[in-house]
Parts: structure tokens; C-alpha cells; sequence
């Protein structure tokens, strides 16, 4: 299924028809930590291969992200960035010659879904960080963060396949 960067999330709640990716249903706040760890474990085993699986529990958190504790955000973070991270390690490091469009496929929509996770991510650290008590905080950690996450792209993600990760990726 293809995986498309919606205008709003409520479009990802619905099938727009074709092979296009959905959320049938986001998981309830209670069952979001629990579901959380299995997809870190799933992500340290198979980057790849786990973000379409993962996808609907990193989903739930959005929309449940202010339900759920500050450690459960934070640890959402970091399970975000690193599966973004992954993503862009494996993509930039593919040899796209002789690759299957099924893999290409593949290889996008990790990168879209782990791309619109972290963007939604920091839509909602920067949302929250409006409140006067947490500004500083919670800014400081999310730049702190991205920071470090760019760095890690333009230095070890991409290396030397990077004009191979921006056109070759949508062959």
C-alpha cells in the first residue's frame, strides 16, 4: 500500500481508495505504551520491514499526545528519530540499480511514514511548548534533537548515496 503525506491526519483515518495506506482505527492511550516498546523492539531488529506495522501505533500517539505522560512522549521521540534515522541510513546506503519497483516502494514509504511521524512530532512538542510553564524546556529538547538528527543525515545517513537517495528512490 501506498503510503501518501496527508493534509490532515483525519485523511489517514479513511481509505481514499486503491492501495492507498490507512489507520483503520487509532489504539486507545491506554495501550500505546505497551504497543510503543514492541514497535522500539521491532524497529532495533528490522527498520524497514517494521515502520508499516509500527505506523498505526506512532499514529495513536499523535493523536493521543497529550493524554499520554511526558516520558511517553519523550520516549516517543527517540524511538521517532532513531526509526528516521534508520530509514535514512538504509535508503542512502541502497543500491537502486536493479532494484525491484517493490522495494522502491517499500523503501519510500518507510521514509514518508517516519518522516511525517517526526514532523507531526515536533508539531506537537511546539504546540505544547506554548505553555508558559514548559517553553523552554521542552524547545530546548526538540532543537537539541534535531540538531543532532539533521547533523546525522547530511553527514552519516546519506554519505556519499545522496544524489542516489533523491532521484533513483522515485525511479
Amino acid at each position: 500500500m501506498e503510503f501518501q503525506i496527508p493534509l490532515s491526519r483525519e485523511d489517514l483515518l479513511r481509505p481514499s481508495g486503491g492501495s492507498q495506506f490507512f489507520v483503520p482505527e487509532p489504539l486507545p492511550a491506554r495501550e500505546i505504551v505497551s504497543r510503543l516498546e514492541e514497535c522500539r523492539s521491532l524497529l532495533d531488529s528490522s527498520v524497514i520491514a517494521s515502520i508499516p506495522e509500527c505506523f498505526p501505533v506512532f499514529f495513536s500517539l499523535l493523536q493521543n499526545f497529550l493524554s499520554v505522560g511526558v516520558s511517553v512522549r519523550e520516549s516517543y521521540w527517540r524511538i521517532g528519530v532513531r526509526g528516521l534515522e534508520g530509514v535514512c541510513h538504509q535508503v542512502g546506503g541502497a543500491n537502486f540499480t536493479g532494484m525491484t519497483q517493490t522495494k522502491k516502494a517499500e523503501l519510500r514509504n518507510a521514509l514518508k511514514m517516519m518522516v511525517y511521524v517526526v514532523v507531526q512530532l515536533v508539531e506537537e512538542f511546539e504546540t505544547d511548548a506554548t505553555k508558559p510553564d514548559s517553553l523552554d524546556i521542552v524547545t530546548n529538547k526538540v532543537q537539541n534533537h534535531l540538531s543532532v538528527m539533521m547533523y546525522y543525515i547530511r553527514t552519516e545517513g546519506l554519505g556519499s548515496a545522496g544524489s542516489r537517495f533523491s532521484t533513483r528512490l522515485w525511479e
